[in-house]
């Protein structure tokens, strides 16, 4: 199966509805996810921010790239723990997002 999800405009999904689609995806080639907490905070992603904008406006934003790479970006120290707890991490840094690498 085949499953590509492509939308000049940004596409909302519950939690649950993107980990059910993302355990079927065999290959990322190019995706932002971008989670909040609240609908209200959804509702303040635009389309036409620009992707470091959405980053700051996101409690998590996950970028892929070309299938190798996961950059993951937010600000919460705990969220940061489980994920070096959980996931093999090759690099990790802290700083503002100007300071971060955030391809292109």
């Amino acid at each position: 199966m085949r499953l590509q999800l492509f939308s000049p405009d940004l596409l909302v999904f519950d939690v649950k509805e993107v980990v059910r689609l993302a355990d079927k995806m065999l290959q990322f080639e190019w995706g932002d996810f971008f989670f909040v907490r609240t609908e209200g905070e959804a509702a303040r992603l635009l389309a036409e921010d620009s992707c470091s904008a959405k980053v700051l406006k996101s409690f998590v934003a996950v970028r892929c790239v070309d299938n190798t790479f996961f950059y993951v970006y937010g600000r919460d120290l705990a969220t940061k723990a489980a994920m070096l707890a959980r996931f093999q991490v090759s690099e990790s840094k802290e700083g503002s997002l100007t300071e971060l690498d955030y391809p292109k």
